[in-house]
């Protein structure tokens, strides 16, 4: 069984954002080497909540992207909220959009009544050990429109970029760093 350690990527290195019921925040796991022993075992998290009722329940989206030597391998994620004392969890859609650079989730709101709301993307990445000891990255943005436009989504290598819309946007791009090495 292999052993996962947790890494927080502190606050105050600008990796989370709150604003009002908002809160993004990222999380960096490591899960040793790949089975051939070539590559660092990463997950990129991406985390939001609201801590009360959201108005404009549309889809929301939760991106991020990554360095051009990093390969993602797997993806997760999941959407809940909380309604008159019962949790329930629908789900996000998780697609690439055509890039090797990134993910996003597709967060259908359900309901303007929820007393809490949250969820979360996590890609598991590898990264060549050959890229020992440099700096590793990524970046993350979450937009919650107002309408039912829903905005279009350029991903490239460590870059988001999302199209014209009517809504809010929130972004912890202030590249999430580590040193690419065994922790």
């Amino acid at each position: 069984m292999k052993k996962v350690l947790t890494l927080e990527i502190t606050p105050l290195v600008s990796s989370s954002v709150v604003d009002g019921s908002f809160s993004g925040w990222a999380s960096l796991n490591y899960y040793g080497k790949s089975p051939n022993a070539t590559e660092f075992e990463f997950g990129y998290g991406d985390n939001f909540s609201y801590n009360k009722s959201i108005n404009y329940n549309y889809t929301d989206k939760l991106a991020h992207a990554w360095q051009s030597h990093t390969t993602s391998i797997n993806a997760y994620g999941d959407y809940y909220y909380n309604l008159l004392g019962g949790y329930y969890t629908p789900g996000v859609q998780i697609t690439n959009q055509g890039s090797l650079y990134g993910r996003v989730a597709a967060i259908n709101l359900v309901n303007s009544l929820t007393d809490s709301s949250g969820g979360w993307l996590e890609d598991r990445v590898r990264i060549p050990i050959t890229y020992k000891g440099q700096s590793g990255r990524w970046v993350a943005r979450y937009t919650h429109p107002w309408s039912p436009v829903i905005p279009s989504l350029t991903i490239g290598p460590v870059s988001l970029s999302f199209g014209t819309f009517i809504g809010d946007e929130w972004e912890w791009e202030w590249e999430n760093n580590f040193t690419i090495q065994a922790q």
